[in-house]
């Protein structure tokens, strides 16, 4: 009965002690590139004059989205259908050329904007950038009479 007991003892404190020494963490170090701009360079991208762009402006569930830079050209897009508005776009523009604009509004949520990255992924949009709305783009939003702005 004690070898029993023995084992019964062992194994309860090999379950216990064994999972506590696996889990335990050890720094890792961590090497990155030693990279620096001078402090004069801008580092945000400046698409404003790029005629090959698709604008996307998240707008809760829905999307303004426009061509070029005439953004009263634009539609409003449901969310589940900007896959086909995206892939048409692509094959209007020469990839090498090509942008997407995404801009949140204020009432785009975290995870739509995280939904419109992933689509970025889907459909191999070599270059995207998030951004902010511009005054004429807010003024739009502002003065559009339609209640999903």
């Amino acid at each position: 009965m004690q070898v029993v007991n023995f084992d019964l003892w062992g194994m309860l404190l090999g379950f216990l002690f064994f999972p506590t020494t696996c889990n335990s963490s050890a720094p890792v170090e961590v090497n990155s590139p030693k990279f620096s701009l001078p402090n004069n360079v801008e580092t945000k991208a400046d698409y404003s004059n790029v005629a090959e762009k698709l604008t996307l402006i998240l707008l809760g569930d829905d999307i303004y989205a426009f061509e070029g830079s005439d953004l009263t050209k634009g539609k409003l897009i449901q969310k589940q259908n900007i896959r086909t508005t995206i892939q048409a776009a692509k094959r209007k523009y020469a990839s090498s050329r090509f942008v997407v604009i995404i801009k949140p509004s204020a009432k785009a949520t975290y995870q739509n904007t995280v939904d419109l990255l992933d689509e970025m992924t889907i459909n191999k949009i070599e270059r995207y950038s998030l951004g902010e709305l511009s005054p004429e783009e807010k003024q739009l939003l502002k003065t559009d009479n339609q209640s999903k702005f």
